[in-house]
């Protein structure tokens, strides 16, 4: 309950940004952009709206910075990421998979392929194939998330990042249900715990689900 309504908080924060950035720049401008994107992001993390609200938020976006900069922006990237987590959210895991690598590609071509502006691509890429079960993929982009988070972070800012234990957890599931390795799961879900306490609380659903993936591990 309290990180929906922190989430609530942040859409409702990325709104009113929104609105300010309109009443000085019009429909149109970069910061509009900006802040359309964060609020298509932040309504996806609230579950609000409908999913063809969802995905005209990020187009839009996406028009004004071809327009303005040209097809190929890198904060393209983040819109085209945003499309795919709406897709997978409705199990259209193959029409995510092809918006997370066009993602990834944008990234890729402004040479951030390895910076934190490729990490929601490769997030949903991830996804996609972990639930297409091409476990090999998943890993593959899944640690790949995680080796850049915490890269981003750093050491001491990574242990209260709650971006960093869903990768931990995400690629200790690749292990656990694509490869049946529990023990090489539990490594990475005892790492997770610590993280997800620190950064979202010890009774948060994502530390509890953690400690349920090591509960049933032993079970």
């Amino acid at each position: 309950l309290a990180l929906s309504q922190e989430f609530t908080a942040a859409l409702e924060q990325a709104k009113l940004g929104l609105r300010l950035s309109q009443a000085s720049h019009g429909e149109a401008g970069l910061p509009v952009a900006e802040h359309l994107l964060q609020v298509g992001e932040a309504m996806g993390k609230a579950a609000v709206g409908t999913d063809e609200q969802l995905i005209a938020v990020f187009e839009k976006a996406k028009a004004i910075w071809d327009r303005e900069c040209g097809e190929g922006h890198v904060s393209t990237a983040r819109c085209l990421a945003g499309i795919a987590g709406v897709y997978i959210a409705e199990e259209d895991y193959q029409k995510g998979l092809e918006y997370g690598q066009q993602g990834l590609a944008v990234a890729e071509r402004a040479g951030k392929g390895e910076g934190i502006e490729a990490e929601s691509a490769l997030l949903w890429i991830g996804d996609a194939h972990f639930w297409l079960k091409q476990y090999d993929e998943a890993l593959q982009h899944r640690e790949r998330r995680l080796r850049l988070l915490l890269a981003h972070f750093g050491e001491e800012g990574a242990k209260k990042e709650a971006r960093v234990a869903e990768a931990y957890r995400a690629v200790g599931d690749v292990y656990d249900e694509g490869r049946g390795d529990f023990d090489r799961a539990l490594e990475y879900y005892t790492k997770a715990v610590p993280v997800a306490e620190e950064a979202t609380g010890k009774l948060s659903d994502t530390t509890g689900l953690l400690c349920g993936n090591i509960g049933v591990g032993y079970g």
